[in-house]
Parts: structure tokens; C-alpha cells; sequence
């Protein structure tokens, strides 16, 4: 007592690679992509997690997916984000190692 969890109905969480539990999150990644976005277990609920975004798409599609969403995706929810190229730059190396 009590009875062990069913391991079929508990939820797993993703695991985290080293690689991304070490980068710094930008300034610009909190402010404008955690509010819809998760990434850790942690940030909004409108988005898909980002958690493991690295594996899925590689820098180019990142940038370019940032730049203008809805030139990729043209019926996405996902608004065109206000980035200087710097901030652009720091969003897609950050998200590009989260593996």
C-alpha cells in the first residue's frame, strides 16, 4: 500500500541531453517564445514544446521559419517575430542545440 503506478499511464518526461541543459537561454527566447512555447518542462501551452527542435530542423529552416512564419506555413498562428539580426542569429543557435 499504496499500489505501485501503471507504467502505462504515467507520463514520461523527454529526457534532456547534456548539450542543452548547458546553454543559455536568450533574453529574447523567454520574452517572446516561452510565453506560447515549452522548452523543459517550463513556458505556455499555445505552441508546440520546443524540447528537442535541434533534431527536427536544421539552421536555415530555423532561420527562415523565424524570419516569416507564414512564408513556410502560410496558415500557422505563429505571428513574425520583432528580432534584429542579432536576436535572430541568438534564437537559432540556441534552438538549434536543443537536442
Amino acid at each position: 500500500f499504496p499500489p505501485k503506478p501503471d507504467p502505462r499511464l504515467v507520463a514520461k518526461a523527454a529526457p534532456k541531453s547534456k548539450a542543452s541543459l548547458n546553454i543559455k537561454m536568450p533574453v529574447k527566447f523567454k520574452q517572446l517564445c516561452l510565453p506560447c512555447h515549452t522548452l523543459g518542462g517550463k513556458g505556455g501551452s499555445v505552441g508546440p514544446s520546443l524540447d528537442g527542435v535541434g533534431n527536427k530542423y536544421n539552421k536555415i529552416y530555423l532561420r527562415k521559419w523565424l524570419s516569416n512564419p507564414r512564408s513556410v506555413k502560410p496558415k500557422t498562428t505563429m505571428p513574425k517575430l520583432p528580432l534584429k539580426k542579432a536576436e535572430l542569429t541568438e534564437l537559432v543557435e540556441f534552438l538549434s542545440k536543443q537536442k
